[in-house]
């Protein structure tokens, strides 16, 4: 059961497919240094795809707010307890199955590496009692010094747990009847101030709320635009995606060469997201349509919550960097095998772990709410 089949909206294939390419800028960011030093010939290129991929998660915050505003502002708005209390369970459905999974795989990596001496804890694990506690909670990101630890790409999850939170405030104030302007002047405001933010470096904000506290009602804002703009007409084609496509690989390539900060691609990711959503003629929105992309979008979110535990396994008994200099043959058969597991383990998580309890949660909550 997904989330479209809770409240009745019809999916957009195209923004499922999306997930899929965030989550894999995600992890080709994290082996983008490994890869360079592989296949130094393309270093280049791969340096200009993937040095910013660590923005995926920006993606991800600004997906995730235009996708919740598609499916549960009208029941979130005006405000009823028993639709919130839904809400947040059915989100909670979404995320904590994965979490405490990848919560509790840490934890046996942990026992283990004090049981055979090896020294897996680091400055991202941080793996401590405390943390422990505050992940199990999904509120280990929410501390002022919040820091990377235990299965660390889950920061982003508590920070979206809070996002789902306060989700009604936001349900309400893009209902108030706000004209295309106005709300376009949101977006920017919102993208572009969290864009000045990294710039001038601003260090009295805590940096792991910056992105969902701007990102994440940008996309809430983005989905109202797209209402508004797909309310009384069939969606056209539109030149905005080559746009937003040509305009996303120039930055990227002039950060690759002039070492430009990424930042700079926030409020593309948002226009590309917008074009992306009211154009599903497009080429680009039908290659993320496919039946491909829409199931890696899919399996999107076990893929990032499960890489960096694979990747850590997978460095201990075979790093990348053991194949260096070695033929291009077993250069590229290594990173097969590499992506290849990592993939494994999301796919394997998805159907055994992700939406097997997801449902059960669903089915769980629909019997208590009937008793």
């Amino acid at each position: 059961m997904n989330d479209r089949t809770l409240v009745g909206r019809d999916e957009i294939l195209a923004l499922t497919g999306i997930r899929a390419l965030a989550a894999a800028w995600v992890v080709g960011f994290h082996f983008c240094g490994a890869l360079s030093l592989l296949f130094p010939k393309v270093g280049g290129i791969l340096t200009a795809c993937f040095r910013s991929g660590r923005l995926g998660v920006d993606l991800f915050f600004l997906l995730s707010g235009f996708i919740i505003a598609y499916n549960y502002q009208d029941q979130l708005h005006p405000f009823r307890l028993t639709k919130y209390k839904e809400f947040l369970w059915a989100r909670l459905a979404r995320l904590y199955p994965v979490h405490l999974f990848t919560l509790l795989a840490c934890l046996g990596l942990y026992w283990g590496a004090n049981i055979v001496g090896a020294h897996l804890n680091t400055q991202e694990t941080n793996w401590g009692a405390w943390d422990f506690a505050g992940n199990i909670f999904m509120v280990h990101a929410w501390t002022y010094h919040g820091h990377l630890n235990w299965n660390y790409p889950s920061w982003s999850i508590s920070c979206e747990w809070l996002a789902y939170l306060c989700f009604p405030l936001l349900a309400a104030f893009v209902s108030l009847g706000w004209r295309r302007p106005v709300l376009w002047l949101f977006v920017i405001l919102l993208l572009v101030g969290y864009l000045g933010l990294n710039l001038i470096e601003w260090s009295g904000l805590h940096w792991m709320f910056m992105g969902i506290a701007f990102e994440f009602p940008a996309g809430v804002c983005l989905c109202q635009l797209y209402r508004l703009d797909n309310s009384d007409s069939d969606p056209v084609r539109s030149p905005l995606q080559p746009i937003a496509v040509l305009a996303l690989g120039a930055m990227m390539v002039a950060i690759s060469i002039f070492n430009f900060t990424d930042i700079w691609l926030i409020p593309l990711l948002g226009f590309m997201l917008y074009a992306i959503a009211t154009g599903p003629h497009g080429i680009l929105s039908r290659l993320l349509a496919c039946r491909f992309a829409c199931y890696w979008g899919r399996v999107s979110y076990s893929l990032y919550m499960t890489h960096a535990i694979t990747s850590m396994v997978m460095s201990r008994f075979l790093p990348l960097s053991s194949f260096q200099g070695r033929s291009l043959m077993i250069r590229l058969g290594a990173c097969g095998f590499y992506f290849g597991c990592l993939a494994a383990a999301a796919a394997l998580t998805y159907h055994t772990i992700e939406e097997p309890a997801r449902r059960r949660m669903r089915h769980f909550f629909d019997g208590k709410r009937t008793s």
